[in-house]
């Protein structure tokens, strides 16, 4: 076991820290585990999250490119 998953201040892996993240969001919608349709919810929040990171992550790098082009142009 490392130093890092001891002490608990940081998580030993990405996933976890991913998953803690999407709980806490859950936990905030209060998605009750008690709730019929928690699953469908879970999934819904997943898909938001993800959607999310990739719309990001497209413009991310659009601007970059869009800024190297400007830079190349002269």
């Amino acid at each position: 076991m490392s130093e890092d998953s001891r002490d608990g201040s940081t998580p030993p892996h990405a996933n976890r820290r991913y998953a803690g993240i999407v709980e806490s969001l859950m936990t905030q919608l209060f998605i009750a585990d008690s709730d019929p349709r928690a699953e469908t919810k879970r999934a819904f929040l997943h898909w938001v999250v993800v959607s999310a990171a990739v719309i990001f992550a497209v413009w991310f790098v659009a601007l970059i490119v869009i800024m190297l082009a400007a830079v190349l142009r002269g």
